[in-house]
């Protein structure tokens, strides 16, 4: 039996995250003895977390500021091959960084020879570069992904940006993710409390984070209020911008229009509630909310992202956008004026279902980890 580890920073929030879960829940157990290491302790997903798989994390810190300054401490001064034994080393025969940045420097430094390696890329890492700031150069970060024998990206558009950043070519390949559809669509028919549908629905999920776009996103209500369309607005999800879009909420007036409802362990029923599916990112790799809204069958309106093609074809199964605020105001715009298209995309979105057939994908990560 393989024994395989899944380090991540933390299971908080994310699609990342629950992707993740998604994925050794389902993985062969009679394969394999699963483990996720994280960084940091997080309630938010332990509960859909199968109990045959085991779950470690380094620290449990309720203290903001006290897990702020030993992550810092653990990322940018302590040597991150000193970090692996120290708190992740185990005697495992694949492990997989299954996040940029901070899993993938860690288990480069992986004092393990005989464990096959692996690095999942979940975004466009031209766009979004957050991950950067952890090493020391871009030849560092670089480095840092040659360690591994296989790297796998999320999405073609992922794959390609990894490309052309790195000048990576080996043992690069795409890997989409897992998802059960038949859980997604259970779950989304239990009762969805705190939130009673009055009028057309848009829902929006992610992390409150810059790169989502909802500051944006809330902008552009104000501009559908005023022109006297009738909407309101979910924003699922948690961090570090919840004040700040809660401001700019207010500062519009929109209090009656958009709730940001924070994280919930169970999004479908809401998600299930939507007349419309928005993503305003400005980057993704193949994102976890547009997928499960498409497998709910809720037509979906998203900027220009990896991985948006993939999922919606171009345009057929959803509208994408350019990834500016005019085009995706546009398009909002159209799907709340134009019944028609409208319905044209409720019609195409029952289609595009079966592209997340689980059964294809289990395979393709299984053939992997066998290698």
């Amino acid at each position: 039996m393989n024994k395989i580890m899944f380090l991540m920073y933390s299971l908080e929030g994310g699609g990342a995250q629950k992707n993740l879960v998604d994925t050794v829940n389902h993985l062969n157990k009679e394969k394999y003895e699963i483990t996720i290491q994280t960084l940091f302790h997080s309630e938010d997903l332990l509960g859909l977390l199968c109990s045959d798989v085991h779950y470690t994390s380094a620290f449990c810190i309720r203290s903001k500021i006290l897990k702020k300054l030993i992550s810092g401490f653990i990322q940018y001064v302590l040597p991150p091959s000193l970090v692996y034994r120290w708190l992740f080393q185990g005697d495992y025969d694949v492990e997989v960084a299954f996040m940029e940045a901070f899993p993938t420097k860690i288990l480069a430094y992986s004092s393990n020879r005989k464990a096959k390696k692996y690095a999942w890329i979940h975004t466009d890492v031209t766009v979004n570069e957050r991950q950067d700031r952890l090493y020391r150069s871009l030849e560092h970060q670089k480095a840092c992904y040659e360690q591994f024998d296989g790297i796998c990206c999320v999405a073609e558009g992922v794959k390609k940006s990894f490309i052309k950043k790195f000048d990576i070519r080996k043992n690069v390949s795409v890997v989409y993710n897992i998802l059960n559809e038949k859980i997604i669509e259970e779950r989304g028919r239990q009762p969805c409390t705190g939130y009673r549908k009055e009028t057309f629905t848009i829902v929006s999920i992610g992390r409150l984070v810059s790169i989502k776009g909802y500051d944006r996103l809330i902008r552009l209500c104000g501009r559908l209020k005023k022109e006297g369309f009738a909407f309101h607005l979910l924003i699922l999800g948690e961090g570090p911008l919840e004040r700040e879009l809660k401001s700019l909420i207010r500062e519009l007036d929109l209090m009656d229009f958009i709730s940001l409802i924070g994280f919930q362990e169970n999004p479908y029923p809401y998600l299930a509630q939507g007349d419309l599916y928005v993503c305003s990112s400005y980057a993704e790799g193949f994102s976890t909310a547009v997928s499960e809204a498409v497998i709910l069958k809720i037509p979906v309106v998203t900027t220009e992202c990896s991985g948006m093609q993939e999922i919606l074809g171009d345009s057929e199964y959803g509208l994408i956008t350019e990834n500016d605020d005019e085009a995706l105001y546009r398009g909002i715009r159209q799907m709340l004026s134009d019944e028609s298209l409208y319905q044209h995309y409720c019609g195409k979105v029952k289609e595009r279902s079966s592209f997340f057939h689980m059964e294809t994908r289990l395979r393709a990560y299984e053939d992997l980890l066998d290698r």
